[in-house]
């Protein structure tokens, strides 16, 4: 699992959590409910991203555009 925040464009803060297809399946359903391998769901602030890998995390980057 890997862990980012990304500031928008209002200033709010999204924390940003990037997960493979087994840690997604270990979450709680309230936490999370999976949906289809690219798309991600939001809940309270937290975006949830599921790759079939997760990808490593960027030296140097804490923000991650998926769109």
């Amino acid at each position: 699992m890997r862990t980012y925040t990304e500031t928008g464009p209002s200033g709010s803060v999204v924390t940003i959590l990037r997960l493979s297809q087994a840690e997604a399946g270990s979450l709680p359903s309230q936490v999370y409910s999976a949906r289809p391998r690219g798309r991600s769901g939001e809940l309270n602030g937290v975006v949830v991203i599921v790759d079939s890998e997760a990808a490593p995390a960027v030296p140097g980057h804490e923000a991650v555009d998926e769109h």
